[in-house]
């Protein structure tokens, strides 16, 4: 747009960062990469060319303490993260289809106060199906198409963690360690990018009434 209107000005290109899992951006802003910019737009790679919105999100870390136990000779000894996961599975088909729940169960070694359990002599048994943990770790992400269905949606995710701990008589924490805001199109700028893409490099850029993914943009504001 600078040189169609003759405008002075200096464009600058800007990678980022671990924009979606740590927030980037943030780390940028603060270091005052963004302090000499006026208008910022956002390209995100993709198999696939769109202009499109970005779903709100929040990130937690859920970590469970309980006995480790040997799943043959003490199969009694419930897995809470296992657990937890059928929660949230079963919560998924209660929540707006809208919305987003979705995460990982961590290998964090079976390791309780820095020591290995004495079921956990070997390395073999770090990730053998003979071995129920005494600790596990949870990853979850809750997406929705804004912050206060967002956090909503936490509530709810959060008890289910919690209903796990009291199923198996475990101890557990939960952290959220990361949120972003959705992120909403401007439709004049997307409009202007989007007819110069297919005018120079004959890219057609649909716009998509989905919802992407994630990330920090909008938490630049």
């Amino acid at each position: 747009m600078l040189f169609p209107y003759n405008v002075a000005g200096k464009i600058i290109l800007l990678g980022t960062p671990a924009e979606e899992k740590d927030g980037g951006k943030l780390n940028l802003l603060k270091a005052g990469a963004y302090k000499t910019m006026e208008v910022c737009s956002m390209l995100h790679p993709a198999p696939f060319s769109a202009v499109q919105s970005s779903f709100a999100m929040a990130e937690c870390e859920v970590t469970y303490v309980g006995n480790t136990a040997h799943a043959a000779g003490m199969p009694c000894e419930a897995d809470a993260a296992v657990l937890a996961y059928m929660n949230l599975s079963v919560l998924r088909q209660q929540i707006n289809p809208s919305h987003r729940i979705h995460g990982i169960i961590v290998n964090e070694n079976w390791v309780i106060n820095g020591e290995l359990s004495s079921f956990v002599l070997h390395w073999s048994y770090l990730t053998s199906f003979k071995v129920i943990p005494g600790t596990s770790k949870l990853v979850f992400g809750v997406r929705a198409p804004t912050m206060a269905e967002v956090k909503v949606c936490q509530v709810k995710v959060a008890n289910c963690f919690e209903a796990a701990a009291l199923a198996t008589g475990c101890k557990h924490s939960i952290e959220w360690v990361s949120s972003f805001a959705d992120a909403r199109n401007n439709e004049g700028l997307a409009e202007v990018y989007k007819d110069f893409m297919t005018m120079r490099y004959s890219v057609k850029f649909p716009v998509s009434t989905e919802l992407g993914g994630s990330g920090d943009f909008v938490s630049l504001d």
